[in-house]
């Protein structure tokens, strides 16, 4: 079988990071056969967009082969420089021939004792090439009787007008289509998409009044499945661009949209949420005030807390940890916690963000105290392990902790822990709450530091602020 492949690299995630400053400059080889193509180098990424790059064009003599796409590190003049990232194989047998088809691809180690991390989106179309019939014997093949071998398993490429009305985000005419009594409003085109997966897509700038009007239709299914196995929430909080992004996320939710759905990669919408480059933090926070578990796993093993940190947002990582996620996971494939890819990455406050809630968590985990289900609780409260030395009645109280043995077991454990600390003015202590502060942690800010730890000794008040007054020349929390 013959015929051309063409081949677009549309973008990749998570890669690993090659440079000093925690990025990288990916580009990909795509090869087949004996023809390879290279994309352009996108600088300073961990998330490259090649979407808007050539198409590449391959002969194709057999489909026995294997399409093959290398991800590497643009590292300079000389090729020897350029460190590898991943790779990838797609069989060509199993592409659909004269269909477009978009796959995800995880990158896998290049050479054995590569790191390796993420996944590269293409588009694969390979045309295969009309045979032909009536062949005489001894004579020359005849042009008048040649044909195209039907292809009863092409569907037929025919858009429904509500596909290209959503596209062109055409509200009136998509509203005109809706009042019909007849509309399927669950049909699919070609790919699985529904007009509600449709919608999550589209960017302008009535982006939230379309999807919210498909939201309202009767009997729309919200958990409706494309040909990736992707659920129109997962574009919705991975693409969607509009700040109006809360009341359609509500009319999801009252659809009965499942926040933990599993897609593509094994990735939920919280996953998703991670990769919006418009409203992600605001995705995340609804998420999780939703219900979305934090600590569901990718086919690769990562939570969403591994995507944070990569992207190098604190900002996310907050988030995610006052949402309930674990600090200390490993990646199935790259064994690394988020506290390992930060420090890879040489990320020194992500580092410090994630040091403190793992040693909190530590504490809390301690075989003599195996208070490590409070652990959110404390994370909420901003409770690190710096401060439990004056945790009280009324921290307790305000992180929801009734059990009269869990209170005391925790009182018990602080009183341990400040009794170990070095008798200088509690000066390293101090210390670490002005670092804390200096940070710029909106609750510690001048009378909300007094509201939140009404109890916190004199002794660690009056350090503090002498710490501030020495760092600042302005501030006094005495």
């Amino acid at each position: 079988m013959s015929g051309s492949l063409t081949v677009k690299v549309k973008e990749a995630r998570n890669l690993i990071a090659c440079d000093k400053n925690g990025n990288s400059d990916p580009y990909c080889v795509v090869s087949y056969g004996n023809t390879t193509k290279k994309t352009k180098p996108r600088k300073k990424t961990l998330f490259p967009d090649w979407s808007d790059a050539e198409q590449f064009v391959f002969p194709v003599d057999n489909t026995n082969g294997d399409i093959l796409f290398e991800v590497f590190n643009s590292g300079g003049t000389f090729l020897a420089s350029h460190k590898r990232m991943g790779r990838a194989k797609y069989p060509l047998r199993d592409v659909e021939p004269n269909q477009e088809q978009h796959k995800w691809l995880a990158l896998h180690a290049i050479k054995e004792k590569d790191e390796v991390s993420g996944d590269i989106h293409v588009t694969l179309q390979f045309n295969q090439e009309n045979s032909t019939s009536s062949m005489r014997s001894g004579v020359e093949r005849s042009n008048t009787l040649s044909q195209s071998v039907p292809r009863a398993s092409l569907p037929p490429d025919v858009e429904h007008p509500l596909f290209t009305h959503i596209k062109n985000s055409n509200l009136e005419k998509v509203r005109d289509i809706c009042t019909e009594s007849k509309i399927d409003i669950n049909m699919k085109d070609k790919y699985g998409y529904t007009p509600l997966h449709a919608a999550c897509v589209v960017f302008s700038e009535n982006d939230d009044e379309v999807l919210s009007l498909l939201l309202q239709q009767k009997g729309v299914d919200v958990n409706a499945r494309n040909n990736d196995n992707n659920v129109p929430l997962h574009y919705f909080c991975a693409k969607f661009r509009s700040p109006n992004c809360a009341d359609p996320f509500e009319l999801f939710v009252e659809k009965g949209a499942d926040v933990n759905a599993y897609g593509a990669n094994g990735e939920t919408p919280l996953h998703k949420a991670i990769f919006n480059n418009q409203v992600r933090v605001l995705m995340t926070r609804l998420l999780i005030k939703a219900g979305a578990n934090p600590n569901l796993t990718n086919d690769r093993g990562e939570i969403p807390l591994h995507y944070a940190v990569r992207l190098g947002r604190e900002d996310l990582v907050t988030i995610l940890l006052k949402g309930g996620s674990a600090i200390n996971l490993a990646g199935e494939t790259t064994k690394h916690t988020p506290l390992d890819l930060a420090r890879e990455a040489k990320q020194e406050k992500m580092i410090n963000i994630l040091q403190r809630a793992y040693d909190l968590y530590n504490w809390l985990a301690e075989p003599s105290l195996g208070m490590e289900k409070y652990y959110t609780e404390f994370i909420k409260e901003d409770m690190y392990k710096e401060l439990i030395p004056d945790l009280n009645e009324d921290m307790l109280n305000r992180m929801n902790i009734t059990t009269t043995g869990h209170r005391l077991r925790l009182l018990k454990a602080a009183k341990h822990l400040k009794e170990e600390m070095p008798k200088k003015s509690c000066h390293s202590f101090s210390r670490s709450l002005g670092d804390y502060f200096n940070r710029g942690n909106e609750q510690l800010h001048r009378g909300r530091f007094r509201e939140k730890y009404p109890a916190l000794s004199r002794r660690n008040r009056t350090a503090v602020g002498q710490f501030e007054i020495h760092q600042q020349g302005k501030l006094d929390f005495r």
